[in-house]
C-alpha cells in the first residue's frame, strides 16, 4: 500500500515539516525519536475526533492503519501505536521509530487528561524551547515550562504525572511545585528611572487545605526609596523591610499586597550600540591580518531575522576581524551581549572578543569579563595560531548561545569592539557566526517578596529600568492675574496661575524674581504648582491707595525645563472705609454762659472730604460750623430753663461712593448759674465796723455806771 494514500502518514510527515520549521537545530540525542513520536501523536490527535466516535475509541491510537493493512497481523493493523507501555530509558532500542513510541505515548497520556486543544498547543509551544541535542528529559522539562508560559502552570501536576509514569522525568522532578505560590507585578512595567513604581504581590493557596498565619514581607529594592504610607493593608516599613499582618488563606484563595517606591533618577537602561545584522554592514568594518578570508554577512543560519555575520574556519592560518565602525561610548553599568554559534577545530581554531580605546592601536581581550557563556578552552600553542595559548570560543557550541560581557573596565571610555576569528595551519571547521550584538547600560530593579509562618516561599523579580522620556519644557497655561479688594487677602489658585508639564513626576517650582510693592506673597518665593493647586499661595494687599500691583516669576521643572521671566498682574478694587466722628463725651453746659465743643472727625481713606451734621440737639445748641483744617465747632448759650439733662446726636459723612457715616448720640448736662454774693473782703470790713460800734457802745455804758457809783 502506498504511504501517500494513508492520511496518518501524510499528517505524520507534515509534523516533521512543522518541527523543523519551529526549531532549526532539531537533531541529535533523543530528538530523532521525539520527531517520530511527535509525527505519530499529531496524526492520532488530528483524526481522533473525526468520523464515528465508537470506531475511533478503538482505532484512534493506531497510526498508519491503512498503510499497515498489508503487513500487520494486529487487529486493527497498525504501523505504530501511541498508547503502548514503553518507558524511558529502559525500552530504548536505538531505532528512532521504535523509540518514538515512548514519546508519543507520553504525549497521548497527557492528551487523555488535558484534552486535545490544550495538549496540542503545549506540544507545539515546547518545540520552540528545545535546545539542540535535547533528550526526552529536556523535552519533558520544556513541556512544563510551556504550560507555565501559556497557562501559568495550571496543568503542571498532570504533565509531571504522565512524564514520570513513562520514566521521562524522575526523582524530585516528579514532585509538583508547592501549592502555595507568590507572583509579582509592577506598574508601570517596565519601570522608569526617577518615577514611582508600584510593586504588587499575589499570594495564592492552590491546595485543598487552609493555610493559617501566613506572614508576607518585602525588601525595599536598592535603587529606590520607599514612599511613606504606600504599603497596602496596614503594612509597615522598618529598616528597609515591609511587613504585613499575618493572614489566613482558604483553599483556592489568594491575597494581594503592594507598596510603592520612587526610583533613583538617572538615565535608566539604554542601548549604546545595537545591530541585528538586518540593515547591512554599515555598523562594521572587516579586515584580516593573515589569510584571504574575511567576515561576511550570511543568510544560512541566523539567530533571528535573516542575516548574521559569518567567518570561515579554513585549514590554513587566518586572522579575520569584525570591528565596530565607530567607537562605543561606554557608561557605568554597561554590558556587551551577543548571540553566536561556533563549530571549529576544538582547541586549535577559535574566536575571541577584544576592545581598543586608542583607535585600534592596541587591543585588550574581554573574555575575562564574561559573565555568561564565556570562553570554553585554550588554543593550542602548536600549529601557529595567532592566538595560541589564549582562551577562546572553540569547538562546538551546539547552536546559538548568548554571551554577556561586563564592560566595567571600559567605563568612561570610547571603545572599539571586535570579533576575531583565527585558524591554525591545519584541519578546518565550519566557522563562527555572530548575530544580535548589543552594548547597553543596564539598570535593574530587583524586588523580593517572602512568605513565612503558615507557608514558606520567596519570589524575586528583576526588570530593566527604562530611561525617562525626553524632558519637555513646562507650559504656562493660565496667567490671568488676581483682582481683590483693597487691604484684603486672596488665594492665587490654578484658575489664575497654572503651569503644566508633559513629564509625569516633574516638580514645577516658581521663583519670584521681583516682589510685589504694595503687598506680600505667602510663600514669598519657591512655591510649587501643587501648592497653587491646593490654594496654599496667597497675596495680601497692604491697604495703600495704589490700585495696581504685580510680581515677576520664573518656573523650573527641575530637569532643565524652564519658563522665563513672566509678570503676574494684581488689580486692586478700592474699598470705602467709614469715617470716625472722634467724639466720645460732651462737657457740661452752664446757664447763660457760652458753650463751645470742638470736633475733629477723621477718615482712613485719604482724599475723602467730611461733612458733620447735627441731627438732634436742644434748640439753644444749633450753631454747627466748619472751622477748616478738619475741625468743626458746636456752640450755643443755655437759658435758665435748660437746666437738667438732654442729649445731642451728631453724624459725620464721607465723600466716598457709596458714602459712609458715623453717628453718635451723647448725653449733655446743663448746670444752673450760681447766686450773687459779696466778696469776702467787703464782708470783713462790715463786720469790723459793726464790732467797733458794739465795743464803743459797751464802753460808753460802763463809763456811765462807774460815774453813777462815784456820785452815790
Amino acid at each position: 500500500m502506498d504511504d501517500a494514500e494513508d492520511g496518518d502518514i501524510i499528517v505524520h510527515e507534515f509534523g516533521h515539516a512543522v518541527q523543523y520549521d519551529q526549531n532549526a537545530c532539531w537533531g541529535g540525542s533523543d530528538m530523532g525519536a521525539m520527531g517520530e513520536g511527535f509525527g505519530d501523536y499529531l496524526a492520532a490527535s488530528f483524526f481522533a475526533g473525526a468520523g464515528d466516535a465508537t470506531f475511533q475509541s478503538a482505532h484512534a491510537a493506531c497510526v498508519g492503519e491503512w498503510d499497515a493493512s498489508s503487513y500487520s497481523s494486529s487487529n486493527p493493523p497498525c504501523l505504530r501505536r501511541v498508547d503502548g507501555n514503553k518507558v524511558y530509558p529502559g525500552d530504548l532500542v536505538g531505532s528512532v521509530h521504535a523509540d518514538g513510541e515512548i514519546w508519543s505515548a507520553a504525549l497521548w497520556d497527557i492528551r487523555q487528561v488535558l484534552g486535545p486543544d490544550i495538549t496540542d498547543q503545549l506540544v507545539l509551544e515546547h518545540h520552540f524551547l528545545l535546545p539542540c541535542n535535547a533528550s526526552m528529559t529536556d523535552a519533558g522539562n520544556q513541556l512544563i515550562q510551556a504550560d507555565l508560559d501559556l497557562n501559568g502552570g495550571a496543568h503542571d501536576a498532570a504533565i509531571r504525572t504522565a512524564l514520570c509514569d513513562r520514566g521521562i522525568l524522575s526523582g524530585s522532578t516528579c514532585i509538583p511545585p508547592s501549592v502555595f505560590t507568590l507572583t509579582q507585578s509592577r506598574s508601570p512595567d517596565p519601570p522608569v528611572a526617577g518615577q514611582d513604581v508600584s510593586l504588587t504581590l499575589t499570594a495564592t493557596n492552590s491546595s485543598t487545605g487552609a493555610l493559617t498565619g501566613v506572614i508576607l514581607s518585602a525588601a525595599v529594592p536598592t535603587g529606590g526609596a520607599y514612599i511613606a504610607g504606600s504599603a497596602s493593608d496596614g503594612g509597615s516599613e522598618s529598616a528597609g523591610t515591609i511587613t504585613w499582618l499575618a493572614v489566613d488563606l482558604g483553599p483556592g484563595e489568594q491575597v494581594q499586597r503592594s507598596f510603592s517606591i520612587l526610583l533613583d533618577p538617572g538615565g535608566g537602561s539604554m542601548a549604546l550600540f545595537e545591530d541585528d545584522m538586518e540593515s547591512g554592514s554599515g555598523h562594521w568594518t572587516i579586515d584580516h591580518d593573515q589569510g584571504a578570508e574575511d567576515w561576511a554577512l550570511d543568510t544560512a543560519q541566523p539567530h533571528a531575522g535573516s542575516t548574521s555575520w559569518y567567518a570561515q574556519d579554513p585549514s590554513s592560518i587566518s586572522d579575520q576581524r569584525l570591528t565596530t565602525a565607530t567607537p562605543i561610548t561606554v557608561e557605568p553599568g554597561s554590558t556587551l551581549s551577543f548571540w553566536h554559534a561556533y563549530d571549529t577545530e576544538s582547541g586549535f581554531d577559535g574566536g575571541v572578543v577584544e576592545s581598543s580605546i586608542d583607535a585600534g592601536i592596541t587591543w585588550t581581550d574581554l573574555g575575562g569579563a564574561s559573565t555568561q557563556n564565556g570562553y570554553n578552552d585554550t588554543i593550542s600553542s602548536n600549529y601557529n595560531s595567532l592566538i595560541a595559548g589564549r582562551t577562546a570560543f572553540t569547538g562546538n557550541s551546539a547552536g546559538y548561545v548568548e554571551t554577556t560581557v561586563d564592560l566595567a573596565s571600559l567605563s568612561g571610555t570610547s571603545a572599539l569592539i571586535r570579533f576575531r576569528m583565527t585558524s591554525d595551519s591545519s584541519v578546518s571547521g565550519s566557522g563562527w557566526r555572530v548575530d544580535d550584538v548589543l552594548a547597553a547600560r543596564i539598570v535593574t530593579l530587583a524586588s523580593t517578596f517572602t512568605a513565612s509562618g503558615g507557608a514558606s516561599s520567596t519570589s524575586t523579580s528583576i526588570a530593566n529600568v527604562q530611561p525617562p522620556p525626553p524632558n519637555s519644557a513646562p507650559q504656562l497655561v493660565n496667567n490671568n492675574g488676581l483682582t481683590l479688594d483693597q487691604g484684603s487677602t486672596a488665594p492665587i489658585d490654578s484658575t489664575l496661575l497654572l503651569v503644566t508639564d508633559a513629564n509625569a513626576g516633574d516638580v514645577l517650582t516658581y521663583t519670584v524674581t521681583t516682589d510685589p510693592t504694595q503687598g506680600t506673597l505667602t510663600p514669598t518665593s519657591g512655591f510649587t504648582q501643587t501648592q497653587i493647586d491646593d490654594n496654599q499661595v496667597s497675596y495680601e494687599h497692604d491697604g495703600s491707595s495704589a490700585l495696581s500691583n504685580s510680581f515677576e516669576f520664573a518656573v523650573s521643572d527641575g530637569n532643565g525645563g524652564t519658563i522665563g521671566a513672566s509678570t503676574f498682574a494684581i488689580t486692586i478694587t478700592p474699598v470705602n472705609h467709614p469715617p470716625v466722628l472722634g467724639l466720645s463725651a460732651l462737657p457740661d453746659a452752664m446757664v447763660n454762659s457760652l458753650y463751645v465743643v470742638t470736633l475733629s472727625p477723621s477718615d482712613p481713606d485719604a482724599g475723602d472730604s467730611l461733612t458733620v451734621f447735627l441731627d438732634a440737639a436742644p434748640s439753644w445748641l444749633n450753631n454747627l460750623s466748619d472751622e477748616g483744617g478738619g475741625q468743626w465747632s458746636l456752640t450755643g448759650i443755655a437759658p435758665t430753663s435748660a437746666v437738667g439733662s438732654t442729649s445731642v446726636t451728631l453724624r459725620v459723612r464721607d465723600s466716598g461712593s457709596p458714602f459712609l457715616e458715623d453717628t453718635v448720640t451723647l448725653p449733655l448736662v446743663v448746670q444752673p448759674s450760681p447766686a450773687a454774693v459779696p466778696s469776702l473782703g467787703a464782708l470783713g470790713r462790715l463786720l469790723s465796723v459793726a464790732a467797733m460800734l458794739m465795743l464803743a457802745t459797751t464802753l460808753s455804758g460802763l463809763r456811765a455806771k462807774n460815774q453813777s457809783r462815784q456820785a452815790s
